[in-house]
């Protein structure tokens, strides 16, 4: 078995370290070596991050403005939705006067509907219902009565009416 570590590396790493194993000097060899790989990893991996960092940096920029955009219209919207709504109150206004007059001319015009409503009301409420079951009942008998008997009683009526 090896008594080095093996771990993925670049491939002129990977030559330099394996030229070490004859050497006499291997441990260090391969130690500077590995410090020498483990260096540029960390520089290309700072260089990345700095990459992703300004492209972050970039994308945020784009998406600031693009919510600066959507602000604006969001605004310009709500400005165009308030006009509407108040010239939609100034026609209201300007109309109201001829609405409230069409209004108080149908209710006016409805008082004397409302007039014989009660009078109709105050008669229905004058009706005695005695009286009125007792000429139901007569109407009743008089339809049950047979047409000799129906002319005598039109003859009493007509003749002896007080």
């Amino acid at each position: 078995m090896n008594d080095y570590v093996t771990f993925t590396t670049d491939e002129e790493t990977a030559k330099k370290f394996k030229s070490f194993e004859s050497a006499e000097n291997k441990r260090e060899l391969q130690s500077t070596a590995l410090n020498e790989y483990m260096e540029k990893v960390s520089d290309k991996s700072k260089e990345d991050f700095k990459v992703n960092l300004e492209c972050l940096e970039e994308s945020a920029a784009v998406y600031v403005g693009l919510m600066v955009q959507v602000r604006q219209k969001f605004e310009k919207a709500k400005n165009e939705q308030l006009e509407t709504s108040y010239a939609l109150w100034e026609e209201w206004d300007n109309e109201r006067p001829n609405v409230e007059k069409k209004i108080k001319a149908i209710t006016d015009s409805m008082i004397p509907l409302k007039n014989s409503i009660d009078e109709i009301n105050k008669g229905i409420d004058g009706i005695n219902l005695h009286r009125l079951e007792k000429i139901l009942e007569l109407v009743d008998k008089f339809n049950g009565m047979s047409d000799s008997s129906k002319e005598v009683m039109k003859f009493l009526i007509e003749n002896f009416n007080q």
